[in-house]
């Protein structure tokens, strides 16, 4: 059997041909009204499956066409379509000509069905429109059922285009955001490198050119004959150079230290938050209180460090802006997560902060923790402080508080 297909989605054309291939049928293919009517007049056509929303003559305007075609007024029409799917839809198909009226999608067993139904009774049907008024009453309705869909179609574009440009604006404030973000990250760690080359030149280059200096006295001194009060010169020097390298081991400690604390990677990530808020409160005088639920964690050394350096950039961002005399560090785990909560009692970040693009302290926490799958939640009441809530995903063996992660 010669089958016509009027549809202009490749998808539905390549679907109804493998399904009325498969039976044996062959089948012939149209963009819209305008091809199926050329194809109808070469080509011996023994049923027409019709969408309705077509480009230059839809499926409406095909079946009134064919209808009040002589030769092909008696050809079986199916109307097939997902767009016009509602009953004066239907009735409007139906009082143009159509012999049956089918929503997509439809499975195979039913198309056939309708193909072996439109073939049994299409020859019998004739056009519902019979005088030129009704016909033109048809038409009509089909008209306003077509402006109507395109009014519809319209507002859809306009709702698609609107989240669009909404999206592409939030896109484009992240792309923002990122570059400042990175600038932020390589200007810190510069920042952080100057900091360090001065104290090592500054701080332990003085020591170690006391030290030097101490030591040529002492081989100049020992090379000589000396008095008996050259020994207790001597022995004052000494002291003093003990002094000097204590004093330069604590330096180099307090470098080490900025860079990474040595009690996370020792004891573990409940005592480095235990070291850390200490160190906070006897810093800055904001009493610093801590709460550990949980006597197991689950944390690896990237997860712990996540964690440990959200916490720091939390602590400075109070100290900078908060204006507490409290701050609550509650640690827990929940089903599959390590949780942190930090609490302060100062003056409340506002929401215009959160989402401002040269907030680079939140920007940083939150690429942290979602490189780790997890994420930053900071909440803000004017006069009742902030709360943030870093929440990092879990896996592997628990391990106890104190053990290293």
């Amino acid at each position: 059997m010669n089958i016509l297909i009027a549809d202009d989605n490749a998808i539905n054309l390549k679907h109804l041909r493998a399904v009325l291939a498969a039976e044996g049928h062959r089948v012939f293919c149209a963009a819209d009204g305008v091809e199926a009517l050329a194809l109808l007049d070469r080509e011996q056509i023994q049923v027409v499956i019709s969408d309705i929303l077509m480009p230059r003559m839809d499926g409406y305007r095909l079946c009134l066409e064919v209808r009040k075609s002589p030769r092909l007024k008696t050809l079986p029409l199916i109307i097939y379509t997902s767009t016009y799917t509602s009953a004066s839809d239907e009735q409007a198909a139906m009082d143009l000509g159509a012999d049956l009226f089918i929503k997509k999608p439809a499975p195979a067993k039913e198309l056939l069905s309708a193909l072996r139904t439109a073939m049994r009774e299409g020859p019998r049907r004739q056009l519902k429109a019979g005088s030129r008024r009704q016909e033109m009453e048809s038409l009509q309705q089909y008209s306003q059922g077509l402006v109507a869909r395109l009014e519809e179609k319209n507002l859809e574009l306009e709702a698609q285009t609107e989240s669009l440009r909404k999206s592409e604006a939030e896109a484009k404030k992240s792309r923002e955001q990122l570059r400042a973000l990175a600038g932020r990250l390589e200007a810190s760690r510069e920042q952080e490198r100057i900091r360090v080359s001065r104290d090592i030149h500054d701080g332990l280059g003085e020591m170690l050119t006391a030290i030097e200096m101490g030591l040529a006295w002492m081989r100049a001194l020992l090379s000589h004959k000396y008095a008996a009060g050259d020994r207790e010169k001597l022995l004052e020097r000494i002291n003093a150079l003990c002094g000097l390298t204590g004093g330069t081991a604590d330096r180099v400690r307090k470098l080490c230290t900025r860079l990474r604390p040595a009690v996370l990677d020792d004891l573990g990530l409940v005592p480095a938050i235990e070291w850390q808020t200490h160190e906070f409160q006897t810093r800055t005088n904001i009493r610093c209180e801590t709460k550990f639920e949980d006597k197991e964690l689950t944390a690896s050394p990237d997860q712990a460090t996540a964690i440990f350096r959200i916490l720091q950039e939390i602590l400075t961002n109070v100290a900078r802006h908060a204006h507490a005399s409290k701050v609550r560090v509650l640690l827990k785990r929940g089903r599959a997560n390590v949780i942190l909560e930090v609490r302060d009692n100062g003056k409340g970040i506002r929401p215009e902060q959160l989402a401002g693009s040269k907030s680079f302290g939140l920007l940083g926490m939150r690429e942290r923790a979602a490189l780790l799958g997890g994420n930053v939640e900071i909440r803000g009441q004017p006069g009742k402080g902030t709360t943030a809530t870093v929440t990092i995903p879990v896996a592997g063996p628990r391990i106890a508080v104190g053990e290293p992660p």
